[in-house]
């Protein structure tokens, strides 16, 4: 009988295609996703369903499109209409314990019911500490900006590497992999990084990394859309 695979799902928050070293960046440096690239298979022409957080993420949960699992909002902004229909739908989770997968979650949710085990059966969950002090400073400045205010969008985070949430993410998604390599089951564990979402609060040493270096400005910089619709 055929063993099944373990499954690593590593999932970042508005990564640009263009900020990686293996997508011929030569600023920016991301040398483990490009060792992932590397010694794996690096998909060149992919596109998502949907430019918004919460309807993608449901794709990625349910592999339909928005106008078929029907989260078609952001949760928690303007989503009234369109926060629970896809809690109808067939999702990773559920297929993946069909077939005797043990199932984690480790960070940022964004998708309605969560820690709900009948909608979204993962034998570990742990959203993304969020409470912490790394998230509350990102989470109210970010609303500041896009709704009104002042608010600071970039700068050096009073917080140690080690306070951050990515680290703590990372930090768990060990230990979950720690436990399931134990258990004696095939094993589907998704990761979810905040990172790197603005606001672009960031700690030492990665604040000063790029320091007296010139950053070019993308061909489209620029840009007034004139004469575009």
């Amino acid at each position: 009988m055929q063993q099944s695979s373990n499954i690593l799902f590593i999932i970042t928050d508005q990564l640009r295609y263009d900020a990686l070293g293996c997508h011929g960046n030569a600023l920016c440096s991301t040398p483990h996703i490009d060792s992932l690239a590397r010694d794996g298979v690096m998909f060149s022409n992919a596109f998502t369903t949907i430019s918004l957080c919460s309807p993608a993420r449901a794709t990625m949960m349910t592999g339909l499109y928005p106008h078929k699992h029907g989260q078609l909002a952001n949760m928690g902004n303007f989503n009234g209409v369109f926060d629970t229909q896809v809690l109808e739908c067939e999702n990773i989770p559920r297929v993946l314990k069909r077939h005797g997968y043990r199932t984690g979650y480790v960070g940022k949710w964004h998708l309605p019911a969560e820690f709900d085990n009948k909608a979204w059966p993962f034998d570990l969950w742990e959203r993304a500490p969020m409470g912490d002090d790394a998230f509350d400073i990102g989470r109210d400045v970010v609303q500041r900006i896009e709704w009104g205010g002042t608010a600071p969008f970039e700068g050096l985070s009073n917080l140690s590497e080690e306070e951050h949430q990515e680290y703590r993410v990372a930090d768990r998604t060990i230990e979950m992999l720690d436990s399931f390599r134990d258990s004696g089951s095939p094993f589907a564990l998704i990761a979810s990084f905040f990172g790197p979402h603005f606001p672009y609060s960031v700690p030492a040493p990665y604040y000063g990394m790029f320091d007296g270096i010139e950053i070019p400005q993308p061909d489209n910089f620029n840009e007034t859309f004139e004469n575009k619709p």
